[in-house]
């Protein structure tokens, strides 16, 4: 921890920038290492040297404070750009000497010998601290504003245990635009290209889905930055802008080879702990599920109800910020029309179950042939106006399983409801939808104008919009998709 009185901190001042320095051997700034007098690092590729103790504050946040000496450059390539940082600093009561310990980055612990002496909290930076109490008092969190005032003793001592710096919201409150566009960034090289930085994803987007996380085994999930999207620093730091611009930040979990194990106790809470750790380290809003069979969504599979169980455990720690959305393939939704067993209608529990806690479901509907619906005899078509409107109204209206036999599912919210389509030729094998038609299934769902021989008994004018496959393909191909999607989503009721 960085123990420090107010005298101590006004003494030091910086130290001037060198030419150029070696940074040979050198190792590179981790938040969570513990820096004493001395000890050396390198920090966007330049060397630092530690003038105090302290942790998970990275060197360039405070010039004036002389926590670091700057030693100056590795070599002549320049440092990218910092990375945002928002700072809490915590008093103790002046009756135990009246120190303080600030903090930056994401989250950090108050150690047991501190927590029941902080009497009062502060915020800078345009930040929000979230401080969490340990599990004697069930965990509350209470969140503070930058510069906020002082919090009594009696509401932290010995209940303080962590805490988490956040941006704001236009980013982390659950929040989106009334028709929003949501894209897959690809966190590897494709034929589309290698991996592009967060910061060069078209403003176009309102979600940006991080595809994907990894299974780790034993439950637990992984992510490791692409080179090609920046240093894990940089990466972190154009999450938080993006999230500080209002996009939602969301991590994919799944994809064609995805897989997760949930089918014990110990797995789920290895998720949980996981999943936690991740938001917390990245910035990211949530989960995106967009697990398949491989992962091994099958009715009566255990994963089946232990996503919503580890779901809901999630969101309970993170609280009501958390972001949910589901991207599967219409088999499992829709399919369930047809059959309810093995993997047709597969998703239908967990979607029911997770009802409450999801923000947007965006069924993709391509690279699965036709879909069956209680609307026509035949097979509505891949990327025609029939099949995106019945298939949003399956999921608006609800419809009876095993061709109206079997269970009922029952309808969401419009406003949880996206279609999903390929974002152009290359990204998807079929189900590409023209721009027309695009525009076309959007007003006939939201204004009932220009539908194809489905039309919705009522318009429903709260509709969300639309996702797509990918990001990185739409750049490929000049935003042949996201601007004029953007530009008829800007249109609608």
């Amino acid at each position: 921890m960085l123990w420090l009185s107010l005298l101590l901190l006004s003494s030091l001042a910086p130290v001037a920038h060198a030419q150029s320095v070696s940074c040979s051997g050198v190792p590179a700034w981790a938040a969570s290492a513990i820096y004493k007098p001395g000890d050396r690092m390198v920090y966007q590729n330049r060397l630092y040297e530690a003038r105090v103790q302290i942790w998970n504050t990275a060197p360039t946040y405070c010039s004036s404070c002389g926590w670091y000496s700057d030693l100056g450059a590795c070599g002549s390539t320049p440092p990218p750009p910092p990375p945002p940082t928002g700072i809490a600093c915590f008093y103790e009561n002046e009756n135990y000497g009246g120190q303080s310990f600030c903090a930056s980055a994401s989250s950090g612990t108050i150690d047991a010998a501190w927590n029941d002496r902080v009497s009062s909290v502060k915020v800078t930076g345009g930040y929000i601290v979230d401080l969490f109490a340990d599990a004697n008092y069930a965990g509350r969190t209470v969140a503070l504003t930058a510069n906020a005032p002082s919090l009594a003793a009696s509401n932290l001592d010995n209940a303080l245990s962590s805490f988490r710096i956040r941006v704001p919201d236009g980013g982390g409150s659950g929040t989106l635009p009334k028709h929003a566009l949501i894209g897959y960034w690809h966190n590897f090289t494709n034929p589309s290209g290698p991996t592009i930085p967060i910061r060069d994803i078209s403003n176009d987007y309102d979600v940006i889905m991080i595809a994907f996380g990894d299974d780790a085994g034993n439950g637990r999930i992984s992510f490791t930055v692409d080179p090609g999207a920046g240093t894990e620093a940089q990466f972190i730091a154009d999450v938080a802008a993006a999230r500080a611009k209002g996009k939602k930040v969301v991590l994919s979990l799944g994809g064609q080879n995805g897989t997760v194990t949930l089918n014990t106790a110990t797995n789920i809470a290895n998720f949980v702990d996981s999943a936690e750790q991740l938001m917390r380290r990245y910035g990211f809003d949530g989960l995106d599920i967009d697990l398949e069979s491989g992962a091994g969504v099958l009715h009566g599979a255990p994963v089946q109800a232990n996503l919503v169980t580890a779901i809901k455990q999630l969101k309970a720690r993170i609280g009501p910020s958390f972001y949910l959305s589901m991207a599967p393939e219409h088999p499992y939704v829709q399919g369930g029309y047809v059959a309810y067993s093995s993997i047709w209608g597969a998703y239908l529990p967990i979607i029911d179950g997770l009802r409450d806690d999801l923000n947007l479901l965006h069924v993709q509907y391509y690279n699965n042939g036709g879909l069956y619906s209680p609307y026509s005899a035949n097979a509505l078509p891949e990327g025609s106006v029939d099949i995106l409107v019945g298939a949003s109204l399956m999921l608006i209206e609800g419809f009876r399983t095993n061709g109206g036999t079997g269970v009922m599912f029952r309808g969401l919210r419009p406003d949880q409801v996206a279609f999903g389509l390929p974002s152009g030729p290359s990204s998807a094998n079929s189900g590409q939808a023209s721009q027309a038609t695009i525009a076309n299934a959007l007003n006939c769902l939201t204004r009932l104008q220009n539908c194809g021989s489905i039309r919705p008994q009522q318009a429903y004018p709260t509709y969300r919009g639309v996702m797509t496959w990918s990001i990185n393909w739409d750049r490929r191909d000049g935003f042949n998709f996201s601007r004029p999607v953007r530009a008829t989503l800007n249109t609608l009721p």
